[in-house]
């Protein structure tokens, strides 16, 4: 899927071309087509891309390489390369301004345990520690204290669901150049799921998939203050690559996603904390998987792009 949605909201608000209220408006192309990269938002606005498959090429190719894309000017430029090359990785933006990448797919049946770090003041990237088990299509939460809570994830990119979680500390380590330190174990292995930071450092984990033949509506939180797992409500149907938000009242939405190996749903849900319960809310006006969900100044989300079910 070479799609790079997530950039959608850069392009609304970008100066370079005119563009209407509620308008999207053309912007510049990536120097490569890229398949399921690494983007996150910088603190200065600007979008780093980094990592995938390369789409253009007849046989799996993955990248090392990253662009950064600026909205003011609509454009995308070359920045540094990352040491190891990455599919899917799991991307957070941490409190320094600096952006941990961590796993990600390096073959078709293999993922990774490195991690690295972009800073956007040098362009660089640079290793950090490893985990103590590889991930792909892990879920990422930044902290209310900065760490990084990673869940769940596949050691190999359609084999062996991970089961366990894991948390960065930026400044941990010998010479504070970051850790990785477990945490407590979910119930189900899952990968591709939905991960929301609720209040007080508690992290909703729901939907996801342990393998491409099977589906989860369950979902668990888990807390900071013990870093174990427990169980909550479940949805009415399995959202896994689904879009998720934190609503301004405190609810949580979980939309779309895949739901079967030969299905995608336009279902959506609202997940309420204080109940631990999910009920059922306004579809997708069609099915999508693979989108990507911005929320906006008035408490609205826009959900943008995607695979239909098709």
């Amino acid at each position: 899927v070479c799609l790079g949605v997530v950039l959608a909201m850069a392009a609304i608000t970008s100066t370079a071309a005119a563009a209407g209220p509620g308008e999207f408006a053309p912007s510049a192309s990536r120097s490569v087509p890229r398949s399921w990269p690494a983007e996150v938002k910088l603190a200065d606005g600007r979008v780093l891309v980094a990592g995938c498959q390369e789409c253009a090429s007849p046989t799996p190719n993955y990248l090392t390489s990253a662009e950064i894309y600026d909205p003011a000017t609509g454009t995308f430029s070359a920045t540094g390369s990352m040491g190891t090359a990455r599919l899917d990785p799991d991307a957070a933006l941490l409190p320094s301004g600096k952006v941990l990448i961590s796993g990600g797919g390096i073959d078709t049946f293999n993922a990774t345990n490195t991690a690295e770090l972009y800073d956007p003041v040098t362009g660089m990237f640079s290793p950090t520690a490893s985990m103590a088990v590889a991930r792909d299509g892990a879920s990422s939460t930044l902290l209310s204290n900065g760490w990084v809570f990673i869940a769940g994830g596949a050691a190999g990119t359609f084999l062996n669901p991970v089961q366990s979680s894991t948390i960065y500390d930026p400044e941990g380590g010998v010479s504070h150049t970051g850790s990785f330190f477990g945490s407590g174990p979910m119930a189900t292995g899952r990968s591709n799921a939905s991960a929301v930071l609720l209040p007080g450092d508690k992290v909703l984990v729901a939907g996801g998939n342990s393998t491409y033949l099977s589906y989860f509506n369950s979902a668990e939180i888990w807390t900071r203050s013990n870093g174990l797992f427990a169980p909550t409500g479940s949805m009415s149907t399995a959202h896994t690559l689904a879009v998720s938000a934190l609503l301004p009242g405190g609810k949580v939405l979980i939309a779309g996603g895949t739901d079967s190996d030969t299905s995608i749903t336009a279902v959506a849900e609202l997940y309420d904390p204080a109940a631990g319960t999910f009920s059922n809310t306004g579809s997708l006006s069609a099915p999508r998987s693979f989108m990507t969900g911005s929320t906006l100044a008035d408490g609205r989300v826009l959900v943008a792009g995607g695979l239909g079910d098709s």
